[in-house]
């Protein structure tokens, strides 16, 4: 029987029930195994399992008040080796009173506070995500109005 997994066709072998009367619960247990689903055994053909939003040394994407800063997305492989950067992720914050998101992987402040921002990546049938705390920097002398 082959199925199809991705796009692509996979062999799933089963055991009758003839087979399964004379091996017992052995055979039972491979017929179950037979039956699961099929799984790549190798990572996908880009080779990406991951996608990381690069953060500041405290942890957080810092934007400085009535400014924007640059996101960097990098995608990793299952070592965890850089892959590449990801210019093809998308961004999305949850709450664009403080933060908004414009293209390039830009990010203005659009008021005070912090907010999460979430990076998604569409790599070989897969959606890959990762987020980040992003906070609003105010200057030292505090906010002129």
């Amino acid at each position: 029987m082959s199925v199809l997994y991705n796009g692509h066709a996979r062999r799933r072998t089963q055991t009758s029930p003839l087979h399964s009367a004379i091996g017992g619960s052995t055979i039972l247990l491979l017929s179950v195994i037979g039956c699961g689903n099929s799984v790549p055994s190798q990572p996908a053909n880009s080779g990406i399992a991951r996608i990381e939003i690069q953060e500041d040394s405290f942890g957080v994407i810092s934007v400085p008040f009535r400014g924007t800063t640059t996101v960097t997305v990098l995608a990793r492989d299952a070592a965890g080796r850089v892959v590449m950067n990801a210019p093809s992720a998308t961004l999305v914050s949850r709450d664009t009173t403080i933060i908004r998101v414009e293209p390039g992987l830009v990010l203005r402040s659009t008021g005070q506070g912090t907010t999460t921002v979430i990076a998604t990546m569409n790599v070989d049938g897969r959606t890959l995500l990762d987020s980040a705390r992003a906070g609003v920097v105010v200057p030292l002398g505090g906010l002129v109005r």
